[in-house]
């Protein structure tokens, strides 16, 4: 998103995690950031394939299964945050593929 917010392209993962651990966030930010790649979130898709939830569907929307790209960008009901953070929002926002998206 900041690399797409300042016009710039990512497309080197190492350039990209050299960035994510070497630039001032949080521990806990980095982190975070570490696992949505991962997919390390507890979304529920996570929870069903390991047998600790009844169902895969994102608890907002109930319609797709929750992933960590779902439940961060691509549920009906964040778009609409995303929308209000961001009025001008490319339509190519939701297409990119993770790393360039984070």
């Amino acid at each position: 998103v900041y690399c797409m917010l300042k016009g710039e392209e990512q497309n080197d993962d190492m350039d990209f995690w050299r960035k994510v651990w070497n630039y001032r966030f949080k521990p806990q930010d980095s982190c975070f950031i570490w696992k949505v790649f991962c997919n390390g979130l507890m979304t529920s898709l996570f929870r069903w394939e390991r047998g600790f939830s009844n169902s895969s569907l994102c608890l907002l929307c109930h319609y797709e299964d929750e992933t960590s790209i779902h439940i961060l960008r691509d549920c009906r009901k964040v778009k609409g945050v995303w929308s209000l953070v961001f009025a001008r929002l490319q339509h190519s926002f939701y297409e990119m593929k993770l790393i360039p998206w984070l």
